[in-house]
């Protein structure tokens, strides 16, 4: 279980135990975003995936997260992305 040291903490990530600490790093952008960045062999070479795990608040509060998110994906806008968490976005349609 991995999430940044503060009672105001929003996101929490659970890694399995079966993927070695060697292949894994985390980065807490936020309390409320942090990256998971997975390093893994296909056939040929390296790769890399980044899982994003997110809580925006709802949209009624002035933070939001998700341009945060928008500057991160920019950055590593290459190799895989999966992003998840609570987005607090709703759309009538």
């Amino acid at each position: 279980m991995l999430y940044f040291d503060s009672l105001d903490t929003r996101t929490c990530t659970f890694i399995s135990k079966r993927i070695s600490k060697a292949k894994w790093t985390i980065v807490a952008h936020s309390l409320d975003l942090n990256t998971v960045t997975i390093e893994y062999s296909n056939s040929k070479e390296k790769e890399v995936i980044y899982i994003h795990n997110i809580y925006n608040p709802p949209i009624n509060i002035r933070e939001n997260t998700i341009p945060l998110l928008r500057d991160i994906l920019r950055k590593l806008a290459k190799d895989y992305h999966i992003i998840v968490g609570d987005f607090n976005l709703h759309y009538p349609l």
